[in-house]
């Protein structure tokens, strides 16, 4: 597929997801990315069914729109200011919560999770060994990028070779 055309579709993304959501009740998407690990991991296949917002409970996982794509992440907790709900969620293998968001941006819950073909019926919470290990997976992930990172520049200098550097006399 063509740059233009992916990137229309992955913008387009969320609207199909809400209209096939609003039609049909329910759809099946595939996960991919680490941030609920080991709960939810890439490959697995989530089932989503429509839901509003004041049928969501704290610890639910939901799929919410996130930017030009959408996340499923966990709800953390429900929040009202000036009578609107807003939507606080995190990645079972996050530290950081996300941002608050409207609960407009709500497209459904997680109901059931199929990982190699056999199916999870509810995506339950994470206990806290499994949200440790969460947590020290995606660190170990970072780590390892921050590593490479950093052997690549300081290999980068030694591979370079300064013109008249060998013959220099002071």
């Amino acid at each position: 597929m063509q740059g233009g055309k992916k990137e229309l579709l992955t913008a387009a993304a969320p609207a199909l997801i809400a209209a096939i959501l609003e039609r049909y009740g329910q759809l099946r998407l595939r996960a991919c990315g680490s941030s609920m690990f080991p709960v939810i991991r890439s490959g697995d296949v989530l089932s989503i069914q429509h839901c509003t917002a004041e049928a969501v409970q704290q610890g639910d996982v939901v799929l919410v729109r996130n930017g030009d794509g959408v996340v499923a992440h966990r709800l953390i907790e429900k929040q009202l200011h000036d009578g609107e709900s807003f939507l606080l969620t995190r990645g079972d293998s996050l530290w950081d919560s996300d941002a608050v968001q409207p609960a407009s941006m709500l497209l459904g819950r997680v109901a059931a999770i199929t990982r190699n073909g056999r199916a999870i019926h509810c995506p339950v919470a994470a206990t806290l060994p499994e949200r440790l290990y969460g947590l020290a997976v995606s660190e170990s992930t970072r780590l390892s990028r921050g590593v490479r990172a950093l052997v690549v520049s300081l290999a980068a200098p030694a591979s370079r070779t300064t013109i008249g550097s060998a013959n220099s006399t002071g």
